[in-house]
Parts: C-alpha cells; structure tokens; sequence
C-alpha cells in the first residue's frame, strides 16, 4: 500500500485536476491506515464543485473519518449512498452504527446492504454478529 500511494503521489502532482488520480491517493491512504492523509488529500477536492459529489470520493472520506469523527463520517457515507447505492456503503454505515451501539440503525443499513447486493459477505457477517450479541 506505500509503494502505491507514492507512486499515486507522483501521478497527483503531475495531474492535479484529475479526479480520479486524487480519489485514488486517498483511498491508498485510507488502505494504508492513514486516515489523516486521506483527509487532507480528499478535503482538497470536496472543496471543488467537482468533488462534492463524487460517490468514491465521498465512501473513501467516510472510511477516512470512521474513527475521528463521527458525524462527518456518517454524513459522508449518507452522501455517498445518494450518490451511488452501493453494498459497501451501506456496510460502513451498519459498522459505524455498531460502533455507537445503535443495533437498530446498524440492522436497517445491513437490510439496504443485502438488498442491494445479497450475496454481500461484510454485510452478512456483521449481520450474523449482532444476532450473536
């Protein structure tokens, strides 16, 4: 993952209006457990009308933000599942939902999560977790 994010460094530098290149580096980041560089790399692009609305951009933020804030997390994935319902997104909404107790919120993501892609093995797993619990 740090060969990959310097080497998509490199291409940022080189293409900083690309979208796509700084959607990338941040998701690196977020791989490479860096999350503070993630943000920081990120923010720069939400900034721009562009990026605001970029589901990628938006689901690698609410990863980023997943243990430092919250509600920017929260907000982020919710934009990001507007954006482009995914399986992933509604995963990462069910585990920060986990995370703050909330079984409640967490089984309601779990069911957009399975009803959008069913074979989705994050999504069942957590889902089997918290019967457990």
């Amino acid at each position: 993952a740090a060969e990959l994010a310097r080497r998509l460094e490199s291409l940022q530098r080189d293409f900083p209006r690309r979208a796509a290149v700084t959607v990338a580096l941040a998701g690196a980041y977020v791989a490479a457990e860096q999350p503070l560089k993630a943000i920081a790399v990120g923010e720069t692009l939400v900034g721009e009308e562009r990026g605001a609305y970029h589901p990628e951009l938006l689901y690698v933020l609410g990863r980023a933000y997943r243990h430092r804030d919250d509600r920017r997390a929260a907000g982020y994935l919710q934009r990001a599942a507007v954006a482009q319902p995914r399986a992933s997104v509604y995963y990462e909404l069910a585990r920060l939902a986990a995370d703050q107790q909330n079984r409640r919120g967490a089984q309601r993501a779990l069911q957009q999560a399975l009803r959008l892609e069913p074979d989705h093995a994050p999504s069942q797993a957590l889902q089997a977790a918290l019967r457990v619990d």
